[in-house]
C-alpha cells in the first residue's frame, strides 16, 4: 500500500522521538533523571512506551480486519491470491501483522539508537535518515567507482549484492516489488532492531548528561558520520564534474576534492551549529578524511594496487562471455566487441 508504507517509517521515527525527549530537552533530561530511578528503568520504560505506540494500532487493525473478514472462497489457495470478491484469510492478516511488527522493530531500533549518540530531536531525525540509507549508498558507490575505473573488475559478489538489497527491510521491498522476505530474512531484522535497542542501551549508559543539548553525544559517533556523509557528496560532486568535463580523471579528482572540501565545512556547520568551524580538531578531522579519500581514489580511480596489470594477457584469454547486462546499451555490443576486442586481428 503506498499509504501504510510510508508509516512503516514515520510511525517508528515519531515514537522514537517521543520516546528519546527525556534525553533530548535540558529540563525534562535534569527532572527525570533526578527522580530514584535507575536509568536501566527509565530507558527501559522510555522506550517499551514508544514500541508500544508501534504496535498497538497494528493489533487495532488487526482486530478489524478478522472482525470484517468474509469467508473464504472455495478457489483461494493461498492469502496472496485474494478471490473476486477481494476476500482475505486469518493467515493474511496475521502475515501482514507480523511483516509490519518486523519492520517497525526494525527502523524503531535504528532511529532510537540515532536517538542516544545525539542530543536534539532534530539531530536525531537527521542521524536517523542518515542511517536509513547509509549502507546501501555506500556499496552502491564503491560498486559505481571500481565499475568504472578498474579495468576488469567483474562485480560485486553476490553478499555484497544481497547486503545492499536487503540491509533495509523497506529498500528490499522496492527491489522485490513487494515480495514476501521470508522467514530467515524477518528474523534477522527482528534480531538487528533488538540489537541496535541493545547497542542504544549501552551508549546511553555511557553518554554524559552535561552533553544533553549538544548536537552531539560521543566524538567518535561524531567523526564517523561526518566522514560517512563527506564520503557521498565528495563522489556526487566527482561525477558531476566527471560528466561536464569531457570524462577526465583530473576533473573527477578536482571534483572530488571541492566536493569534500564544502560538504565537510557544511556537515560541521549544522553540528556545531555556528559558522566558526575553523577549530583546531575540525582541521584534524579534515586532515585526517584527505588521507582517507585519497586512498580510496587511489585504490578506485588511479588503481594504484594494479588491480588491472593482473589480467590475462589477449593471447592467453580462451573466451569471452557476453551478454545483455554486460553493457549498459545492449544494441551497441557488436561495435563495442569489433572496436574494442578484435581491433588488434
Amino acid at each position: 500500500s503506498p499509504v501504510f508504507i510510508p508509516l512503516l517509517i514515520i510511525v517508528p521515527l515519531t515514537a522514537a522521538c517521543i520516546a528519546m525527549s527525556f534525553f533530548h530537552r535540558e529540563n525534562r533530561a535534569l527532572a527525570m533523571h533526578a527522580q530514584p530511578y535507575s536509568k536501566s528503568r527509565l530507558f527501559n520504560s522510555q522506550v517499551a512506551s514508544g514500541w508500544l505506540m508501534c504496535i498497538l494500532p497494528l493489533l487495532v487493525m488487526v482486530l478489524l480486519y478478522l472482525c470484517f473478514m468474509k469467508e473464504v472462497a472455495p478457489d483461494v489457495t493461498s492469502w496472496a491470491i485474494p478471490s473476486e470478491d477481494n476476500v482475505y484469510t486469518a493467515s493474511a492478516v496475521f502475515g501482514w501483522f507480523g511483516d509490519s511488527l518486523v519492520i517497525m522493530t526494525f527502523f524503531y531500533g535504528m532511529f532510537v539508537l540515532a536517538g542516544t549518540l545525539v542530543g536534539t530531536v532534530i539531530m536525531q531525525v537527521l542521524l536517523s535518515g542518515v542511517m536509513f540509507v547509509i549502507l546501501p549508498l555506500m556499496i552502491f558507490i564503491i560498486n559505481a567507482f571500481c565499475d568504472s575505473f578498474l579495468l576488469g573488475y567483474f562485480g560485486m559478489s553476490d553478499f555484497m549484492e544481497s547486503l545492499m538489497r536487503n540491509a533495509n527491510p523497506l529498500i528490499r521491498l522496492v527491489f522485490g516489488w513487494g515480495e514476501n522476505a521470508g522467514l530467515h530474512l524477518e528474523l534477522t531484522y527482528l534480531l538487528a532492531g533488538v540489537l541496535m535497542l541493545a547497542l542504544a542501551r549501552f551508549a546511553y549508559g555511557r553518554a554524559k548528561l552535561e552533553k544533553v543539548g549538544d548536537s552531539m553525544i560521543f566524538r567518535v559517533t561524531e567523526e564517523i558520520i561526518t566522514y560517512l556523509i563527506v564520503f557521498v557528496g565528495m563522489t556526487a560532486f566527482g561525477w558531476i564534474f566527471y560528466n561536464m568535463a569531457a570524462s577526465t580523471k583530473g576533473m573527477l579528482a578536482f571534483g572530488m576534492a571541492v566536493g569534500a572540501l564544502i560538504t565537510f565545512f557544511v556537515v560541521k556547520i549544522i553540528i556545531d551549529r555556528s559558522v566558526k568551524v575553523f577549530k583546531k580538531h575540525n582541521l584534524i578531522s579534515l586532515c585526517i578524511y584527505l588521507v582517507i579519500a585519497a586512498l580510496f581514489t587511489g585504490m578506485t580511480v588511479f588503481d594504484i594496487s594494479g588491480f588491472s596489470k593482473r589480467l590475462p594477457k589477449e593471447d592467453k584469454i580462451q573466451s569471452v562471455q557476453l551478454s545483455d547486462a554486460t553493457f549498459r546499451v545492449g544494441y551497441d555490443i557488436s561495435s563495442y566487441c569489433e572496436n574494442l576486442l578484435l581491433k588488434s586481428r
